[in-house]
């Protein structure tokens, strides 16, 4: 059993719905019981006549009458019995009025013992039903109750993924993790959510991170059996960790952090969120966004994270250090620098690759604080050993540097880079190439950079990198003619897009844009069909010739129905281009070109003219995908995937290409709408795909 607090739970059996068969004076009475005293629904009241009504209410106020006549006593039979009491008599009693009248006495008992309360009712309630929300909403309408209750459902939803615990009537069955977070679902989402909420935030922030971590990782039989009755009874996602994910995403939006959920969804984090791979990418994307928004909030999460880390929890340590790498320049580090050095000594020995990286990239932002000298110099063995094993790790934690914003980090980080260069073996430079392309764009911005000394190491290091990758000089390539009579679009557009994969400074590909914009003009198929040709997953240099064309209106006007019949034609779009290549091209390439279209700074204005066909073009593409794939479409995006961090399944990112779309037309209240009905995951299930739809639709 994995926990976040330092107390290890017991092992224990399934807390599941229970009802107790005793006969005893308290004991609640069967729905058969009861069954004289039930409501009539309320369009059937409706349609009776006058008498018939007024016998249904008299009837309504005799079954309240014996109810409170029930509930009298058995509130002197201790907490838990009280509460499994009021759980079941509401589920045969519906009205309204009589639920309120009961808020005091649960609030009472709340703040009494609230162990028992928040317990009991998970118990009662673990899929939380329409009965148990209406009890949390009676409990946390009080912000006295809230500050009790918020503590203990934490305790059971940090322990993943049974919670052991007794309550006062010697109940000592186990409690679901993931009963604690639907309860924690449906606070979030009442009309008045607690305002206390602020108070427990980071707790619950990385409560729900450490649950998104392990639910992804590892998911016990009896968890897997409670999880499929609660998605088959509320439509939840298929799988508990995307739920998870969906919750923190409502707790930040409930605090007003939507631009946190926003920067991160046009990043595709939140699915990268969910592969055990890729996932501290995304925390520190958060970590970013968060620290943007609000940096007293990111140190209280520190903190947190830092007594955690000291307890030296292997599974979710490294997503904790990824958080702690980016929001450390807030950080006093008077206060805080000799402590996290220590932790450094621990973590800097760890097997994980990434791991180490993180620590490497903590130790160069502290090594520029002059009072942590001293206490640095004592790592200088352990990072020496460190680094012998992999200069990939060294050239990793290098090429940030690159942008600092002191000069003179940026000048030693070059040359430190140059030197490494030099130095590595002939076997060694393989694993190192992808990282030495990477740095290609950042060395060329600095050919102009202000600082003399800046710009000189940049040119010194490029004329290493060209040495490095055995290549032709890159500044011959600037020589080379793009424009002549006789050359053909297809041959430009290829030139071009192979010139800019060399030739990353910024204002030698602008001076493009006009010859690219008068190829559209002329032969819009060809420029469109060539560069998905040429670039099928869409990187940085098919974006930077997107975005010169659909800078101008004319050109997007031209371009953007091109893309179109791409992505109508799946799963293959077969075409030829003025140049005779009459190979086909994936539709989906054509939607990784949509997606960054969108995202572009200055999405084209001419998208809304498009949109009915653009609309219904990716929902047949998120059927279709989600139906069939071909072995060779997988193969594309497998490799899609792997370059870009994408969604393993191409139907969710068709999904979120048309969630950035209702998003850029500024149609967010839509997208929130069906957020909130769990609808975007049914629309990937070809059974449920058409509930989504009509939602939609609506």
């Amino acid at each position: 059993m994995i926990r976040l607090t330092s107390v290890k739970g017991r092992e224990g059996e399934e807390g599941e719905e229970e009802e107790d068969d005793g006969k005893s004076p308290g004991a609640v009475p069967s729905p058969e019981e009861v069954e004289g005293v039930q409501l009539l629904q309320a369009d059937t009241v409706e349609k009776l006549p006058e008498e018939k009504q007024r016998m249904h209410c008299h009837r309504n106020e005799q079954a309240l009458a014996d109810f409170f006549a029930w509930a009298e006593p058995i509130v002197a039979a201790g907490v838990p019995t009280t509460v499994r009491g009021i759980y079941q008599r509401l589920s045969s009693i519906k009205d309204v009025s009589a639920e309120h009248r009961l808020d005091k006495t649960l609030q009472e008992m709340t703040l009494a013992q609230p162990h028992d309360v928040v317990v009991t009712i998970l118990r009662c309630a673990p899929s939380c039903d329409r009965v148990a929300v209406t009890m949390w909403m009676a409990i946390v309408s009080s912000n006295r109750t809230a500050e009790k209750v918020l503590p203990e459902l934490l305790c059971v939803l940090e322990d993943w993924p049974l919670h052991s615990t007794s309550t006062s009537d010697k109940d000592n069955s186990d409690v679901f993790s993931l009963a604690a977070t639907r309860a924690v679902w449906e606070i979030i989402h009442l009309p008045q959510g607690p305002e206390r909420m602020i108070l427990y935030f980071p707790r619950l922030f990385v409560a729900l991170l450490f649950q998104i971590f392990s639910s992804t990782e590892q998911m016990p039989e009896e968890v897997t059996a409670f999880w499929r009755r609660c998605q088959h009874k509320h439509c939840l996602p298929t799988n508990p960790n995307r739920f998870a994910l969906l919750t923190m995403k409502a707790l930040l939006c409930h605090l007003e952090y939507e631009d946190v959920v926003s920067e991160v969804e046009r990043e595709c984090g939140w699915d990268t969120l969910l592969n055990t791979d890729t996932h501290h990418y995304t925390v520190r994307l958060l970590a970013r966004a968060m620290l943007r928004v609000s940096e007293p909030l990111c140190y209280r999460i520190a903190r947190y994270l830092f007594r955690l880390l000291r307890r030296e929890e292997a599974h979710w340590e490294v997503a904790a250090m990824a958080f702690l790498v980016e929001i450390l320049p807030c950080l006093n580090i008077k206060q805080w620098g000799e402590r996290i050095l220590q932790l450094f000594q621990i973590y800097l020995w760890r097997e994980h690759r990434v791991m180490r990286l993180l620590v490497l990239r903590c130790l160069m932002v502290l090594c520029k604080r002059p009072s942590l000298a001293n206490t640095m110099s004592a790592l200088t063995e352990s990072l020496m050993e460190v680094l012998k094993d992999e200069d990939r790790e060294l050239i990793e934690a290098l090429r940030p540097l690159f942008d600092n914003d002191t000069s003179h980090v940026q000048l030693l980080s070059i040359r430190i880079f140059e030197a490494v260069m030099e130095l590595v073996e002939e076997e060694g430079k393989e694993p190192l190439e992808r990282i030495v392309r990477q740095s290609l764009f950042p060395l060329f911005r600095h050919l102009h950079d202000k600082n003399q000394f800046v710009a000189e190491a940049s040119w010194e290091t490029l004329l290493q990198v060209n040495t490095f990758l055995q290549e032709r000089k890159f500044e011959q390539l600037l020589e080379t003619k793009w424009r002549g009579e006789g050359c053909r679009v297809p041959a430009t557009v290829r030139d071009i897009y192979q010139w800019l994969s060399s030739i990353k400074d910024v204002s030698a590909e602008h001076r493009l844009d006009k010859t690219l914009q008068e190829m559209t003009l002329a032969q819009p198929h060809d420029v469109a069909v060539t560069i998905l040709r040429c670039a099928p997953s869409c990187d940085r240099v098919a974006v930077t010739m997107w975005m010169a064309i659909v800078s101008s209106n004319r050109t997007a006007e031209k371009v953007l129905p091109e893309l179109l019949c791409v992505l109508e034609d799946w799963p293959l779009h077969s075409t030829s281009t003025s140049d005779k290549d009459n190979s086909d091209v994936f539709s989906l390439a054509a939607t990784r070109a949509v997606w960054e279209i969108i995202h572009l700074p200055q999405g084209p204005e001419r998208m809304i003219l498009y949109f009915p066909r653009l609309f219904v073009a990716l929902l047949f593409q998120i059927f279709s995908s989600t139906e069939q794939m071909p072995e060779e479409v997988t193969a594309f995006w497998r490799r899609c995937q792997h370059k870009h961090c994408l969604p393993t399944n191409p139907n969710r990112f068709a999904l979120l290409t048309m969630k950035a779309l209702l998003c850029h037309l500024e149609y967010e209240d839509v997208v929130s709408e069906v957020e909130r009905e769990c609808g975007w995951d049914t629309l990937l299930n070809t059974d449920t795909h058409h509930y989504t739809v009509r939602l939609l639709a609506r």
